[in-house]
């Protein structure tokens, strides 16, 4: 399942991860207010572009309707089980995090920002199928 297409989004992935990886001594400097916006639109800014270049690179490595047809769902599937697998990990793999319910719930927004930028970029009819 790896093509040139989807590099975009695996490179995107991997940024998502270095990020989720920053250990939480590094960001007890901020104060809560500087988390609850930032954060919370950090956290939808990225799955955005992570189901976006998702679902583009899905659909551009599949010729077949059937495939392509199915790319959003595949996308949505795959980043929301990735966003929520990166919160979980954060309490279990990595030191000074924990998981937080309201960074999954503004990855699973991003998720849907994702599907309406796609939308807005390629336009109803490629987004359709």
């Amino acid at each position: 399942m790896f093509s040139r297409s989807l590099i975009p989004s695996w490179a995107v992935a991997f940024a998502i991860l270095v990020l989720y990886s920053v250990p939480g001594v590094e960001l007890a400097s901020m104060s809560i207010w500087d988390l609850v916006g930032t954060d919370k639109l950090a956290h939808m800014a990225v799955f955005t572009l992570f189901t976006a270049t998702l679902i583009t690179g899905l659909r551009r490595q599949n010729r077949s309707t059937r495939a392509n047809a199915r790319a959003k769902s595949v996308a949505f599937t795959i980043a929301i089980a990735y966003g929520a697998l990166l919160e979980v990990g954060q309490g279990w793999l990595m030191q000074d995090r924990t998981p937080d319910f309201f960074d999954f719930l503004a990855n699973v927004l991003g998720v849907f920002f994702g599907l309406i930028l796609f939308r807005l970029i390629y336009g109803p009819e490629l987004s359709r199928s």
